[in-house]
């Protein structure tokens, strides 16, 4: 997976409408994304195109048009974003990521309760 290239915040964007079906054509996404994002469907053409080549899609030809399907899983995904910006952002530390989330003002009491109980576990596990 490190051979793939990294997505656009617009090309995830249109992996996450991907993510959704098991298969997918380029009027598929379109109409699921042009109420929110007003792009035109050439323009989600134009993304689908570029994921593929980048990797993260198979497709065939299906008459006159593409079907989609994902090549890479939403988590494999995730787990390359956040450890390509923990590299750059961080320089390969979590300590200091782990810190910043802890310190945010956007968790919820849920979340802060997520954390701890993960945090148990860690220590148990003695990591």
């Amino acid at each position: 997976m490190d051979e793939l290239n990294e997505l656009s915040k617009t090309e995830l964007e249109v992996m996450k409408s991907v993510w959704k079906r098991d298969k997918t054509t380029v009027r598929d996404v379109w109409e699921e994304l042009y109420p929110k994002k007003g792009w035109s469907y050439t323009t989600v053409m134009t993304m689908l195109g570029r994921i593929y080549e980048k990797g993260y899609l198979k497709r065939e030809k299906a008459g006159m048009a593409y079907v989609y399907e994902a090549k890479v899983s939403e988590k494999k995904t995730a787990r390359k974003m956040m450890s390509e910006f923990v590299d750059r952002v961080f320089d390969g530390a979590l300590g200091p990521l782990v810190n910043y989330i802890a310190e945010s003002s956007k968790l919820k009491p849920k979340e802060v309760e997520e954390l701890e109980k993960l945090a148990k576990n860690l220590n148990r596990e003695g990591r």
